[in-house]
């Protein structure tokens, strides 16, 4: 299925809004974390360089990290409307590749309990999943949630809350063949 097949149909009232500046997000918060965004970010493939490849998917394991802050405010679990390009974006690439498998994991920081953490993850996962069923009717037979809470940190767990930024994210994990 070629992308001029695909059309996603959004639900009456729902309006795109405006993309973000994932880059200088990210950029940022690794500063913050007292690295370098380059450093933090290998092994992570971006949404537009995964939609963008001829000939679909390619074959294995890629990743896909979109930074909590940019999505969700904080400690909460609502989808922002700024986060609705990348979530059309995320929907298009789940709709084009139908046999391939999408784990959607939510992650955060150490602030906070690890009970309420872990339930945080889970419920922004869980967000993710719903917003591209809810908005775009999205098939979610291909697509798995779990929340990991503060297990699987990228940067350090003992900074405050702006240093771990990168810590809070929802991780795809697209595997194909």
């Amino acid at each position: 299925m070629s992308a001029s097949q695909v059309t996603l149909q959004l639900n009456a009232g729902t309006e795109v809004g405006a993309d973000v500046n994932l880059d200088g997000f990210l950029k940022d918060a690794a500063a913050a974390a007292g690295t370098q965004a380059q450093e933090v970010m290998k092994g992570y493939a971006s949404l537009d360089s995964l939609i963008s490849q001829t000939g679909g998917l390619p074959k294995g394991e890629e990743k896909i990290a979109l930074p909590s802050d940019i999505l969700f405010e904080y400690n909460e679990y609502a989808i922002k409307e700024q986060a609705r390009l990348s979530m059309m974006k995320l929907a298009f690439l789940v709709q084009t590749n139908p046999d391939a498998q999408f784990i959607i994991e939510g992650h955060t920081d150490s602030i906070g309990g690890a009970d309420f953490n872990a339930r945080l993850s889970m419920q922004r996962a869980s967000a993710v999943r719903d917003w591209l069923t809810e908005n775009l009717s999205i098939d979610t037979a291909n697509i798995v949630v779990r929340g990991l809470g503060e297990q699987r940190p990228i940067v350090s767990v003992d900074g405050t809350a702006e240093e771990q930024a990168l810590n809070r994210r929802v991780e795809i994990i697209v595997k194909n063949g």
